[in-house]
């Protein structure tokens, strides 16, 4: 008897991820079945995965695909948002490992200097709550040292907290004359990752 693969487990090293842009309605059933487990409420149709296609090529978006052990285990879709900012708009993955993974992945390919940030919604109880939508950093090191080129003024320590899709985020940060490094000095400032946007973009 054949084991079923662990789809659970797949990392960036066994995953194979590419755009799919141009061939993306061939991944439409995974994308809404995907949306019927996390929305069982609704009843999402083709419609909706051809309004989600509209949306990004209107958008000069891309379409990014995760296999593993033959299985597709990923979608996302990612739309640029400026030369150095990509947004995720839509994902729908196995686990949060494989999100991450294939996150990663399309980083790598579209540039080491890009930054990418994930939109999601929350509920107004939530304390990352924001009208309509909000957005998280995704490398949290890579986008504080854009910050502090960007901002060479700053003189100041930041904590990551509760960041359990990219644990590697977790830290203390201390931005000083356009650098950025990790320091163990008590912080001046604590954010989540989607706090840590908010206070960026604001």
């Amino acid at each position: 008897q054949v084991a079923k693969p662990d789809l659970g487990k797949a990392t960036l090293e066994d995953m194979e991820c590419q755009p799919v842009t141009d061939n993306a309605e061939a991944y439409d059933e995974f994308f809404l079945n995907k949306l019927r487990e996390e929305t069982p409420f609704l009843q999402p149709s083709p419609s909706d995965f051809s309004a989600a296609m509209d949306l990004c090529r209107l958008e000069q978006g891309q379409v990014w695909i995760a296999h593993s052990q033959g299985q597709t285990v990923g979608w996302a879709m990612l739309v640029p948002e400026g030369k150095k900012h990509w947004t995720v708009h839509d994902i729908r993955c196995t686990t949060p490992t494989v999100a991450a993974s294939l996150l990663r992945k399309a980083q790598c390919t579209l540039g080491s200097d890009i930054v990418i940030v994930q939109k999601k919604t929350v509920p107004s109880h939530h304390a990352e709550a924001q009208p309509y939508a909000m957005a998280r950093v995704i490398n949290v090191p890579q986008f504080l040292q854009q910050l502090a080129q960007w901002n060479p003024e700053w003189e100041t320590i930041i904590e990551v907290v509760s960041d359990e899709a990219f644990p590697q985020n977790n830290g203390r940060y201390v931005l000083t004359q356009g650098t950025c490094h990790t320091t163990q000095m008590p912080p001046a400032k604590v954010f989540t990752p989607g706090q840590l946007a908010a206070f960026a973009f604001s």
